[in-house]
């Protein structure tokens, strides 16, 4: 059974924050929407079963006149997914960050980037301003408002880690900007670390081998390179890296490695037009599929829901929701509706297992998805942080499909 929603007090919270929706309660189990601004007409309705934990049920009057609990989403705005995901991310933000340094508790910097991005992609695919001066709580928005930070002492060398510091100030400036504020800042800082990325580019392991950058012309150059490394195996997944001697270290075949190649090329297709990068692109992304999962349901090497072999580490906690990420990404740059229609009800499954299996009822979220919690599911910010992913993934792709 899932949890009793008071849908009456549902409403009046989701109003007050939101001003988008005002549900009505009638004939004691259902209800009925109407909108509190002239946003659209609904869309994206989907069956959803009752979940143990976090789960949130939306009643609805269907067809004979019989009440059913439903997931719903309204006006291209996730309206079920908007209330679950704030609950995930106050929970976060009041248990989790340090509000002194800016930094979540026994996270990385990479990590934090990723965390910040993703509250600032739900204020902009919802149009939501809950958390409109996030970009100035956390460890990265604050050096970037700060006009002497040395990014380079900053970084430390991590250039890797440098690149999703770019993704994350490019969306704390797409809020700004899209809110009447001054981005500058952040668009400053995105452009200096980017520089620092550039001047490592190298032809270690035949250019590209040791750093990355995001120039058209040096995308072009990864992109011949990557595919000619050796560092995709067999089973069509990249591995995690290349040895001393420039061969496939036959490490880890994590699962966010294989949509972020997806999504690099999804973008590289948008800004060249060549169709074939998409399938390049899907190799990857059906591999996973295919590889690293357990009854459709994403499993990294590190994930064990009984406990007691393997622990995933901080990093690799956030890995899955970093594949549902930048599966997004990708299918949002290849703007094809049967590329997105292929990969929609697998993404879905995601969803329904990060309600079913790993959120509890404080809405932490565990960091297995794959079945349900019997000891090994990790509960730290890093796993919190890769189910809002997942979630708003689902959210994203159902708002393309509703189009």
């Amino acid at each position: 059974m899932g949890r009793k929603l008071d849908v009456t007090g549902l409403c009046g919270v989701f109003c007050d924050r939101h001003h988008h929706v005002l549900l009505l309660a009638l004939l004691g189990c259902c209800c009925c929407c109407c909108c509190c601004s002239s946003l659209g007409s609904p869309g994206c309705i989907r069956s959803s079963r009752a979940v143990v934990g976090g789960s949130l049920r939306v009643p609805e009057r269907v067809d004979g006149g019989k009440c059913e609990f439903v997931k719903v989403r309204l006006f291209g705005s996730p309206f079920v997914d908007a209330w679950l995901f704030q609950s995930v991310v106050d929970r976060l933000l009041t248990n989790w960050l340090n509000y002194t340094t800016g930094q979540f508790m026994d996270g990385d910097f990479w990590v934090d980037c990723n965390t910040w991005e993703d509250i600032e992609n739900y204020q902009l695919a919802a149009n939501s301003d809950a958390y409109a001066n996030i970009s100035s709580l956390g460890y990265l928005g604050k050096n970037a408002l700060d006009a002497s930070t040395n990014w380079t002492e900053l970084l430390g060398g991590s250039y890797d880690d440098a690149q999703w510091a770019i993704l994350s100030l490019w969306r704390m400036a797409d809020y700004e900007s899209g809110h009447g504020q001054d981005n500058t800042p952040y668009l400053n800082a995105a452009s200096t670390i980017y520089d620092l990325v550039s001047e490592q580019w190298d032809d270690y392991c035949g250019g590209g081998g040791r750093r990355r950058q995001m120039s058209l012309v040096h995308s072009r150059a990864e992109y011949f390179w990557l595919v000619n490394s050796g560092m995709q195996n067999a089973q069509l997944l990249y591995n995690d890296g290349l040895s001393d001697n420039c061969t496939n270290n036959g490490q880890t075949a994590w699962t966010y490695n294989q949509a972020v190649v997806a999504s690099g090329l999804g973008a590289l297709y948008k800004a060249t037009g060549n169709a074939t990068l998409l399938d390049v692109a899907e190799t990857s992304l059906d591999a996973t599929i295919m590889s690293l999962t357990d009854d459709g349901i994403l499993k990294e090497a590190c994930d064990d829901a009984v406990g007691g072999s393997t622990e995933c580490s901080h990093n690799s906690q956030l890995f899955k929701g970093l594949w549902m990420k930048h599966l997004s990404y990708y299918l949002t740059y290849a703007n094809d509706s049967s590329r997105t229609a292929k990969y929609a009800q697998f993404i879905t499954a995601q969803y329904d297992a990060i309600l079913q299996n790993a959120m509890n009822a404080q809405y932490d979220i565990g960091s297995v998805w794959y079945a349900p919690n019997q000891g090994g599911s990790v509960f730290q910010p890093e796993a919190s942080a890769s189910g809002l992913e997942g979630i708003l993934a689902d959210a994203q792709v159902c708002m393309m499909q509703a189009v």
